[in-house]
Order: structure tokens, then sequence, then C-alpha cells
């Protein structure tokens, strides 16, 4: 392979009710990625193994395709996937139940034999075919959560040569190597996923926790009111005999919206009061939160896991209304004189498809 061919990376979204797959030039030196699409293929999900797996072969390759027509060639594929995956990739059961029929299902491992059985297939027939086909059949493929990979995505954002705002402000040069890093998801559901960072300060190791699991959080009696709209008039009332809820139900995506009275997260207006006083609602339980999951974390000694940083993301976390958000959360932090939480707000909102590609360039950072 001529080291001036085109390199590019292949981002695929597996929805519930949609597949989306988009095609992505890498930059010249092959550590950033051209954010607009070259291709774009939308299917609707097979919903047995077998088609399934056979529809996101015949993605791969067509992609493949159009990489080669572009004088260059598919270095990488990373994949978001509704469910959560074991350390070698198979996927857990229970996680989802629309994507039931995948559980115990190793899917890496069953895209890559079936791209390894084209390839061998043509190759029985025709040598010479098999050495210009449009596919290595060794092309790695990365597939996580969606959370996992948005988290990947930030971390992506975070090195890539237009981060220097984060890098100057929050993360100088080799502060997270070796750190833990989380990250919130403030959309139609709420994400969560958190991250290792290797020592090298390259990649992330994902921990297959939920750090909001079983964590409630007590509302204090003057933001009652504000609150009122997003609960039943009996959970209202319990209120008052137990002032507690459900920490990620405190700043979630449906809690904000019923507050403010709209529909939409784009119908937020940053400048109605009731609808500042929503995200500033959010924003103080969304800090106490974070002291309650430094708190609970820290009594766990060296098996805790204490993140370096909290990023902010999603429709609500990475628009304008994150800003303020994070402005009342970090107000409660200074209100408790807790110092030692560091929140960012990642600015950009990246479609799935994207944030896969990004996914997959750290192996192609290796491969060079």
């Amino acid at each position: 392979m001529m080291q001036n061919t085109k390199q590019y990376l292949l981002g695929i979204d597996i929805g519930h009710h949609e597949i989306r797959a988009e095609l992505f030039a890498v930059t010249d030196k092959g550590s950033h990625i051209n954010s607009t699409p070259l291709y774009k293929i939308k299917e609707i999900p097979q919903p047995h193994l077998n088609d399934h797996v056979a529809q996101i072969e015949s993605i791969i390759i067509r992609a493949a395709e159009e990489a080669k027509k572009q004088n260059g060639r598919l270095a990488g594929i990373g994949i978001s996937a509704p469910a959560t995956f074991t350390k070698d990739g198979v996927v857990r059961a229970g996680t989802d139940a629309r994507f039931a029929a995948f559980n115990g299902v190793n899917l890496r491992k069953a895209y890559q034999n079936a791209l390894a059985s084209k390839y061998n297939a043509i190759a029985s027939m025709n040598t010479a075919q098999a050495d210009t086909y449009v596919l290595n059949k060794n092309v790695p493929i990365k597939i996580e959560n969606r959370h996992n990979v948005m988290l990947a995505s930030m971390f992506e954002d975070m090195k890539s040569p237009n981060a220097g705002e984060y890098k100057k402000d929050y993360f100088p040069p080799n502060a997270m190597n070796g750190k833990w890093v989380s990250a919130f998801l403030i959309g139609k559901r709420m994400g969560q996923a958190s991250a290792q960072i290797d020592p090298n300060g390259k990649e992330l190791h994902f921990v297959k926790k939920n750090l909001l699991e079983g964590l409630d959080v007590t509302i204090d009696n003057e933001d009652r009111e504000t609150l009122r709209p997003a609960l039943t008039p009996a959970a209202f009332d319990a209120l008052s005999h137990n002032p507690a809820m459900s920490a990620k139900d405190a700043f979630s995506y449906e809690t904000i919206l019923k507050m403010a009275g709209v529909k939409h997260y784009k119908d937020i207006n940053c400048t109605d009061p009731a609808h500042m006083a929503a995200l500033a609602f959010a924003g103080k339980y969304f800090g106490r939160t974070l002291i309650s999951l430094q708190q609970r974390e820290q009594k766990k000694g060296e098996k805790g896991h204490i993140p370096y940083a909290y990023l902010l993301g999603g429709n609500v976390g990475s628009d304008n209304t994150g800003t303020i958000i994070l402005k009342a959360a970090t107000e409660e932090l200074e209100k408790q004189e807790v110092k030692d939480i560091r929140l960012v707000r990642m600015h950009k909102k990246k479609e799935v498809p994207l944030a896969a590609a990004c996914f997959a360039l750290p192996q192609l950072e290796r491969g060079r």
C-alpha cells in the first residue's frame, strides 16, 4: 500500500429503528477526521442475528467500495450499538430488550468472520481479484454502546488540534494520563459513561458500571415548587415526607422539559425565567450528584473510580443550555466548598456516526 493512500473511517450507528453509516476522510497526518461525511447509508435494522450480520457486512463493503472510488482505503470501523458489552465484546444479556436477539453474541467477531469469509471466497476463485479486493479482511472494528462511543468522541475532541481551549483551561499536557474521566449526556435518555485514560494519554479503557445507579439526592424545600410540573401530585406530596429523589431524574432531559413547560429542548428560551429556573435546578442537583459520587467513591479507597474531570454533553448538555447548567453546578460546588471536581461542557454535539468514526481513530494511530 502506498504511503500517500487516503484513509477513511466508517462510523455506524445501530439504532432500534434505523441504522446510519457514514464514511469520513482522515487528515494527512492521520490524527484527525474531516467531520463532513463523504458517503451515507440509511437502512431499517434486520432483527435476526444472521440477517443483521449480513446487513452490516454489506454496509461495510459498500463503504469500502466508496473509499476505493475516492482513491483510498477503509482503514477502520467504529460501531455504536444499543447494548453493553463484556471486555471480550460479547453482548451482555438484559441490557436492552430490543437487542435481546444478540445476547451472548460477540458481534465484533461475527462481523469480522463474515468479512473474512467473503474475502476467502473470492480468493478461492481468483487470487488476483482478492489482491485488488476493496476491503482488507483484517480491517479493525471497534464496537461499544452509544454512551461509551460518545465519551470516546469527546476525548478525541480534547486531543484534536482544535481543542486548544480545553487543553489550556482544563487539561494541561499529560495531566489526564492514567486518570479517570466521566461523561454525562443529557438527551432523551440520560447517558453516563466512565473510562480510564491509558498512561500514554491516547486511549480509553471503559468501566462497565453506571455511576448513577442507586444514587439519590435531597431536594431542598425552596426548590420543590420548581420541580412540581415534573412530578405527579402523589410524588410531589411525598417529597414533604421524604425529600429524596433519584439523582438521574433530578437533572434528566424529561425533568428539565417538564419544569420548563416545553416539549423539545430547542424550545427552551434562555431568557425565559421559568426556563432558566428549570436549568438552574438541573445544574444545582447535577453538582450535588457529583459531590455524592465523589464521596461514595472515596470511601472505596483504591477500588473507587474518582474522575479527574466530568464532561457534560448530549442535546441539552452541549448546547447553550449546558452553560447554564454548569454555572449552577459550579455554584453548588462552591457553596459546598468542594474544590476538586472539574466540570467541562463539550461544545459540539456530534451525530453518532461521526462519534463512532472518532471512536475508531486510535486504532489508526496504533497502526501507523
